[in-house]
């Protein structure tokens, strides 16, 4: 009877290790993710990223040159995704094409970083609520102003560039137009629009501003008359030739 008693109980000791290790490993794969859950999690932050699809507001006239990577845009001008969304507007046209100052202004720097390109920054002044409004003119082939030189809207301050041996172009030659509100003082390290701006994570969209409304692209016209802090496009529209130099 003695052994039998000791039987009993040492299967009844397996039969609660058994459940509780079912019990634990169960519980673990509640608590641990399995390969699939860890892909849908990694997954999703991306996605949250997307931006949404465009309204359809924007209005481009004809002759205007082509915007490859819009504000807002993960996609670059050479097609390959961004690290986060665009904070300008990337505009393609052939080498030599004017940039225009966008609207009067004061220019605070221009700079041929190795990897951005030639880059010209421009003191807009206030925009319609106040605030400072400071441009960039990056990736340009030539330019025509200096630091601390007055512009008009409309003037040619450079010319579209084509140099597809900087690294940061997406080899495509463009303009990359951003606004920012904060002119970085202390350089430092910084490279490209951070170069620049401090707020370049958080530009302003340009589409906000155009002469003709919000969204609504204005090519620049001599002798016409535009409200005061509204831009124009930076690039010269093919219809018009008559580009003030001065």
């Amino acid at each position: 009877r003695y052994p039998m008693n000791m039987l009993h109980k040492k299967l009844i000791l397996l039969g609660l290790m058994v459940f509780i290790m079912g019990a634990c490993q169960q519980k673990q794969s509640f608590l641990k993710p399995t390969a699939a859950s860890r892909t849908r999690t990694q997954e999703e932050p991306r996605a949250e990223k997307i931006v949404p699809e465009k309204s359809g507001r924007l209005k481009i006239p004809e002759g205007a040159s082509r915007i490859f990577s819009d504000f807002g845009s993960l996609i670059g001008v050479g097609g390959k995704k961004r690290r986060m969304p665009h904070q300008g507007i990337d505009i393609h046209d052939i080498p030599g094409t004017p940039i225009l100052a966008s609207r009067d202004g004061t220019i605070m720097e221009v700079h041929d970083e190795n990897c951005w390109g030639l880059t010209i920054a421009i003191d807009h002044g206030p925009d319609p609520d106040g605030q400072k409004l400071y441009a960039l003119y990056g990736h340009l082939g030539a330019h025509s102003v200096e630091q601390g030189t007055k512009v008009k809207r409309g003037q040619k301050i450079g010319a579209m560039g084509d140099d597809l041996k900087r690294n940061c172009t997406g080899g495509v030659g463009h303009l990359h137009f951003q606004l920012g509100r904060r002119y970085r003082t202390s350089k430092k390290l910084w490279w490209g629009s951070a170069y620049f701006l401090e707020d370049y994570k958080d530009a302003p969209n340009p589409h906000l501003y155009w002469a003709d409304g919000p969204y609504q692209v204005t090519c620049f016209e001599s002798g016409k008359i535009y409200p005061p802090h509204s831009l124009t496009y930076p690039v010269q529209c093919q219809s018009l030739s008559d580009v003030p130099t001065s």
